[in-house]
């Protein structure tokens, strides 16, 4: 049956060095649309120069594309990281030209939504543009301090994916909210003849989806949850263990001291360096699977908020939901005994050059697991911060 769907164009603005993150924008964009085009009528499209625009002349480069892309889009999204782009007459670069066109339509008092990130990672040596990276930071003195724009950082492309899904249902559930209420149908004032309960079934079919769609992520992120779970449980015991031989290793070295037994110190610090050596290997064989694990979760509970966030009110959100927020809690648990134990190590001495360089090593893979810990809180605050606005 011909439905009408309304289309809200989103219209992403960056250099070339963020090509990764453009492409996820497109994947989120097509995973909100499959629940919401099908369930509310409503769908985003995604516009950027290049598939909506093709060879011409103008008076530059950016302007051909201006004149080809025009203004016609609701969401203007910004992103930059290392490079901020070729200059224009108008403007520092394509990116800051685009982005003044859409903060004029703001202050006109035009419906545009405006979002502006930036990636906050390493850059390699090699591609680092010192003069590039100033102006990005003036553009994001500017946006605070000018523009009174709220910006957001972040670290990962997968970061990124999770951050611009929540913000796009967000708009969404915003303009859903502006527009009243769900249509079942395309036009309202018709009547079809041929299934006198039209509405009732349509309704049916809404609620059989939505179940179906909800289990299956419902599954999927407690199967992810559960084995980050095993893999946390596995982490510690590989901590208590070294904290076990730690001090082993240390009362061996005071009785070796006090024999003055130089040749049995060095040897014990040898043993000492493998413990270390051994709790990193085990640790860097984890690290990548609970990336996994967290980017499943992660993934699944988002898709949930996008499907449930149209229709939940703050006192229906469902126990599984509740248990995300235990999860967090035993992830910033964990944050914290790793971090004190991160120091510990830090704080060793350097007794050996085969010590220091495993001491070194084990710093390093922990920064590892902080780090993705923090990421998976991160996530976890992003997703309760949707529900919380329902």
């Amino acid at each position: 049956m011909a439905r009408t769907c309304t289309i809200l164009k989103v219209f992403i603005a960056s250099p070339s060095d963020v090509q990764p993150e453009r492409e996820v924008v497109l994947n989120a964009i097509n995973e909100i649309n499959r629940t919401w085009s099908t369930h509310h009528n409503v769908m985003l499209e995604l516009i950027k120069w290049e598939t909506h625009t093709r060879p011409a002349i103008g008076k530059y480069p950016q302007e051909v594309i201006n004149s080809q892309i025009g203004d016609d889009f609701d969401i203007f999204v910004g992103v930059l990281w290392g490079r901020y782009g070729t200059p224009t007459p108008k403007a520092n670069s394509g990116t800051e030209e685009e982005f003044t066109r859409a903060l004029d339509r703001y202050k006109k008092g035009e419906n545009i939504e405006i979002m502006f990130y930036f990636k906050d990672a390493g850059i390699a040596p090699s591609k680092l543009d010192t003069e590039q990276v100033a102006k990005i930071q003036d553009f994001k003195n500017e946006l605070s301090n000018t523009h009174g724009a709220l910006y957001q950082q972040f670290e990962t492309t997968d970061d990124f994916e999770t951050n611009i899904r929540i913000h796009l249902t967000d708009i969404l559930k915003k303009w859903l909210q502006g527009n009243n209420s769900i249509s079942l149908n395309s036009d309202k004032n018709k009547y079809d003849s041929s299934d006198p309960l039209l509405n009732l079934n349509s309704l049916d079919e809404l609620d059989a989806d939505l179940e179906e769609n909800i289990e299956a992520l419902v599954t999927k992120s407690n199967l992810a949850m559960n084995e980050v779970s095993v893999i946390v449980h596995r982490l510690t015991d590989f901590t208590l263990e070294l904290k076990s031989k730690f001090e082993l290793r240390t009362q061996e070295i005071y009785q070796a001291t006090e024999k003055s037994n130089f040749l049995e110190i060095l040897e014990i610090t040898s043993k000492s360096a493998k413990d270390i050596e051994f709790f990193t290997t085990n640790l860097s064989k984890e690290i990548p699977n609970l990336h996994t694990q967290n980017l499943t979760f992660a993934e699944a509970f988002t898709k949930i908020a996008i499907i449930l966030a149209p229709y939940l009110n703050k006192s229906e959100i469902p126990d599984y939901l509740r248990e995300l927020i235990n999860y967090k809690k035993s992830v910033l648990t964990t944050l914290e005994q790793l971090i004190t134990f991160q120091n510990v190590i830090k704080n060793m001495p350097s007794l050996t050059s085969e010590f220091t360089r495993s001491k070194r090593r084990a710093v390093a893979v922990l920064e590892d697991l902080l780090n993705q810990l923090n990421n998976s809180a991160k996530q976890i605050i992003k997703i309760e911060e949707l529900f919380s606005s329902i």
